[in-house]
């Protein structure tokens, strides 16, 4: 009896650590924009991203913006990313937002948005 109740603890202690996964944007969908919606413009995908990592609080916002770079406004955005900076320093050198890149989802939003034409609606 103690032989058994030794084995089915066990088992469902073997069962719960099986059944534990991560799982990520990345991961769920390789194939898709990561839950980004399928028309992808400024105002449904890119302003999201670019507020909350991009136009904050001692950054690119405020009275004095680092760099002098405002990224308040669709056409503020819409600058940087048609001059290839937003590529640039997000992607390519992935130096911003500093200390904490963009996932891998963001950055590919970013490139599908700038390769549609920078659509704002």
């Amino acid at each position: 009896m103690n032989n058994n109740y030794l084995f089915i603890t066990f088992l469902l202690f073997l069962c719960s650590i099986i059944g534990c996964t991560y799982e990520n944007e990345e991961e769920l969908f390789p194939d898709e924009l990561c839950g980004f919606p399928p028309e992808l413009n400024y105002v449904n995908t890119i302003e999201v991203i670019v507020q909350n990592n991009c136009a904050i609080s001692g950054c690119h916002t405020g009275n004095s913006p680092s760099g002098g770079l405002f990224l308040n406004s669709y056409e503020q955005v819409k600058v940087i990313a048609e001059s290839g900076q937003m590529v640039d320093r997000t992607i390519i050198q992935g130096d911003m937002p500093p200390g904490s890149p963009l996932s891998n989802c963001e950055k590919q939003a970013i490139e599908l948005w700038i390769a549609a034409g920078t659509p704002e609606n």
